[in-house]
Parts: C-alpha cells; structure tokens; sequence
C-alpha cells in the first residue's frame, strides 16, 4: 500500500502539476500583475480543476503512507511514544496542508474569468502559500522520524527503518525551512516561483518521498525476518 500509495502521490504532484495543471515549471510569477494570473488560470481551467482532483486523491494517500513509518519506529521507542504521536499529528497536518493548496488552486480556477482578477491573484497566492511556507510541521515530523532510528542500535531486537533514511529526514527538513522565508519575497530565488524557495524543496521533498519509501521496503523485510525468525524459536 505504501508502494502504490506513493506512486500515485508522485504522479499527482509532479505529473499533474506540472504537465496537466501548468502550475510549475515555471511557477506563475508573484509579481505578475491579477490580470495576467486571471489570464493563467481561465486558459487553464479545465487541466488545473483536473489536476486539483488527482492532487486531492493522492494527498490522502500520505496519512497511511506516513502510520507505516510511525508504527515502524514505534518499536524502537521505550516509555511514553512522544515521536510517534509527533509523527501521526505532523502527518495529519501534512495532509491537511497539502489538500488545501490543491482546493485554493481549484477556487481560483473555478471562477476564473468570472470574478474579479484581484481574487484570483489573491486565491493564487494562498494556494502557495499554503503548499510551501508551512515548512515547521514538516521540519518536526522529519525530526522526529529520524531521532527513534538514530537512537535504535543495530543489535536491536525491534528493527526499524535503516539508517541512512534518518540522515536524509534530517537534511530534506532544514531544507525545508528555505520555505518559510518566501513571505518576504516577491521576486528572486526565495520567492515562491524562485530556485530556492520552490524548486529545490520541491525535489528534495520528491526525492525524500521516493527513497523514504524504498527504507519502509528494507524495514518492513527486517520486520519480516524478525517476525519469522520468532515464529521459527517458538515452534522449536
């Protein structure tokens, strides 16, 4: 489900919004004027409703995809479960998150060419924000995936995700706070069509997704072979 889910979320996300909904590469310009944003959105209304669709379906699919990895380093923790319930908040906050950059993105497509082109620009604008300053929640819940990893020793008895996969958590969410500085910005690389506020997040957090999913493989076999390994000592 992991595997699956996720392959659907990338496809949403990257496929949808770039090649269907026309809302990256490039990025529509924060300090273009609401006439030339209203014009974005009416010649493409029917791929950006299209698209907000998809993104909505996918982004549900991060709630399971992100239990897997709670329920995994939920083994290695003793005592009270504080980066477990950290990751399941942080996780429904992603989702959460996510679904409402896809719905302001879907309003200011609905209407497009209808309403005013101030509230377009302004539906525009909350659609990103949304989708990229929020960097806190995620910066959390990539710390606390990587700190009950880093914390498991290798003769566990309890095997969670590998290693490396905390290191990347931890690199990908101070990355991630790039994106909380685009409020100040109207143009440059830390505006929200810039190098440094989008595209760089952007594919760190792809890329996060994919090779995350490829430790939950490598865990869930570790998993496998304890829970065998277990079953082989009882029936002894």
């Amino acid at each position: 489900m992991a595997i699956l889910g996720m392959i659907f979320v990338c496809a949403a996300w990257f496929f949808g919004l770039i090649f269907v909904a026309r809302l990256a590469f490039p990025v529509p310009d924060p300090a273009a004027g609401s006439q030339q944003i209203a014009q974005f959105y009416l010649e493409h209304q029917a791929q950006i409703l299209i698209a907000c669709f998809f993104i909505l379906c996918g982004t549900a699919l991060l709630g399971p995809w992100g239990a897997v990895i709670a329920a995994m380093t939920r083994r290695v923790e003793s005592g009270l479960p504080i980066w477990t319930y950290t990751q399941v908040a942080c996780t429904a906050f992603a989702v959460f998150d996510l679904s409402m950059a896809a719905m302001f993105w879907a309003l200011a497509a609905y209407r497009a060419g209808e309403q005013h082109a101030d509230i377009t620009q302004m539906l525009n604008d909350v659609a990103w924000f949304f989708a990229l300053i929020p960097f806190q929640p995620y910066t959390v819940w990539l710390i606390a995936i990587a700190v009950p990893v880093l914390r498991a020793t290798p003769d566990d008895a309890n095997p969670t995700l590998p290693r490396w996969s905390a290191y990347l958590s931890l690199l990908a969410g101070f990355v991630f706070v790039l994106d909380g500085l685009m409020m100040f910005f109207k143009s440059g690389p830390l505006a929200y069509n810039g190098f440094l506020a989008f595209y760089v997040p952007y594919f760190v957090f792809g890329l996060w997704i994919v090779l995350m999913t490829v430790a939950i493989v490598q865990g869930l076999r570790l998993y496998s072979r304890g829970e065998d390994l277990e079953a082989a000592t009882a029936d002894v």
